[in-house]
């Protein structure tokens, strides 16, 4: 099913190496889109992963560990929307219920 969605990106998954020093772990995540802010009352929001047409993978990052609090900082960022093909994976799960592949991502301001 081809879908359309306006939210946030939010780092999800993934996690850091534990090396016992300071700036020297290296960590990894995906992006997925999540609703702004849900009405109180409101059905429980659909959250996705991205996958862009080139990629086979969802879209992801990596950064060290000293970097994540600026990251933190700067979250949310801007709406965006993601239109693509729609997959439900798993509405009961916590984190993500579905994926959209072939994804255009566009910046609203």
């Amino acid at each position: 099913m081809t879908a359309a969605f306006r939210g946030v990106l939010l780092p999800t998954g993934g996690g850091c190496t534990q090396i016992g020093c300071d700036c020297c772990n290296g960590c990894g995540f995906s992006w997925g889109l999540a609703p702004r802010s849900p009405a109180r009352h409101a059905a429980p929001p659909l959250k996705v992963l991205i996958q862009t047409p080139d990629e086979e993978r969802p879209i992801g990052a990596g950064m060290s560990d000293c970097e994540l609090g600026v990251l933190e900082r700067a979250l949310p960022g801007p709406d965006v929307i993601v239109a693509g093909t729609l997959r439900v994976t798993d509405m009961d799960s916590v984190e993500y219920q579905g994926q959209i592949s072939g994804a255009v991502l566009c910046v609203v301001r």
